[in-house]
């Protein structure tokens, strides 16, 4: 099961986007984060792609975001699609993919993430 993020917790652990449009990541490692509806029902489906690489790579943090119930951290990344997956990498800008990812496309792009290539994600 992935995390559940905040919007409070969001801006401790992941970035405060109250002050201002730069990024700066607050995390120590990688992290991935879901964004999608509870209207949906993505859990099951979430949790076959994401369990299994929250096992193979231990160094990266899977959270997810119900943007219904804290809409203002999806306003703020323009996310208009569920699910939307954003990788955070420990620099430079995250990287948003829009639509679900098969548990193959997902593993393929915590690769690139892990390896610090995250410009090749939106490639793949």
């Amino acid at each position: 099961m992935l995390e559940h993020l905040s919007k409070a917790r969001f801006i401790e652990e992941i970035a405060n986007f109250t002050h201002g449009s730069e990024w700066i990541y607050r995390g120590i490692n990688p992290a991935v984060i879901v964004f999608h509806d509870s209207i949906h029902v993505y859990e099951k489906g979430l949790r076959d792609v994401y369990d299994p690489l929250k096992k193979i790579f231990p160094q990266v943090n899977f959270y997810q975001v119900l943007i219904d119930r804290d809409p203002q951290i999806a306003q703020v990344y323009d996310i208009q699609t569920s699910p939307t997956t954003m990788f955070i990498s420990l620099v430079g800008s995250p990287v948003l993919v829009p639509g679900f990812l098969t548990p193959e496309e997902a593993k393929e792009k915590v690769e690139l993430l892990v390896e610090g290539k995250t410009k090749q994600i939106l490639k793949k």
